[in-house]
């Protein structure tokens, strides 16, 4: 038992596992609230935290989320090149 980490791993494990859960659960509850219509305020929020949580839980970023996030640099990238025709 020693040479696992004592009993203090056992406590540390079970402390990962119930906010893993707590994580889970709410970012289930805040993945179904977004659905609904929310004032500017609120939806930031949501968004903001359903991010920290997916981080935290390290689940990656929806796909629509990444293509969206790309088409944005893409759009930025061209906006720039076409205000400096030199390059």
């Amino acid at each position: 038992m020693v040479e696992a980490g004592g009993p203090e791993i056992f406590v540390r494990e079970a402390a990962e596992r119930a906010a893993r859960e707590r994580r889970e659960f709410w970012l289930g509850v805040l993945e179904s609230h977004i659905k609904l219509k929310l004032d500017a305020v609120d939806l930031m929020y949501c968004e903001l935290t359903i991010q920290l949580l997916r981080r935290k839980l390290r689940i990656g970023q929806p796909k629509e989320v990444i293509r969206e996030q790309t088409r944005e640099r893409v759009g930025r990238l061209r906006e720039r090149r076409a205000s400096n025709p030199s390059r």
